[in-house]
């Protein structure tokens, strides 16, 4: 899939965004392959990865991050770049509050998503496809030592 496929491009931009530096502590929630991540790890040593899936990767913890704490605190950054959650999209307000708990005061979160819309949907999983016009972000806003994301579910369809 293409927009997979330009990992130093997407490492560049989060380096840039997330000021990361030798010196930074981080976290890739969703890692998969670890492709980002080994990115970032060129730049900043303690930067970990965290996956359901069982991995090989240095710095790996294979974690549910919708049922578990995350395994590592006193972050500078984390990111989460187009991730696939199936069933537990609805349960991000878990993750988000998960995350925060993890930063430090002044740290820093990308979450990135690609556009569901130009996904190439098949037969199998149809049922995932989502609209635009089905999800509302309703607000965005640093506070003190978090970021409050709130995410609503379109019911008038």
């Amino acid at each position: 899939m293409k927009y997979f496929s330009n990992t130093s491009q997407q490492a560049n931009f989060l380096i840039n965004k997330l000021e990361i530096n030798q010196d930074s502590h981080g976290l890739d929630i969703a890692c998969g392959s670890g492709s980002c991540l080994l990115e970032i790890q060129k730049i900043a040593l303690n930067t970990y990865g965290v996956d359901i899936e069982k991995s090989d990767l240095v710095n790996f913890f294979q974690t549910d991050i919708f049922k578990e704490r995350l395994p590592v605190n006193n972050l500078d950054f984390a990111y989460c770049m187009a991730p696939y959650f199936a069933e537990n999209w609805w349960n991000l307000d878990y993750l988000f509050g998960n995350i925060s708990d993890s930063l430090k005061t002044d740290g820093l979160f990308c979450f990135d998503l690609f556009n569901f819309n130009s996904f190439p949907v098949g037969k199998t999983i149809q049922k995932y496809k989502i609209n635009k016009e089905n999800i509302q972000l309703s607000s965005v806003k640093r506070e003190t030592d978090r970021v409050k994301i709130n995410i609503k579910k379109r019911l008038d369809q």
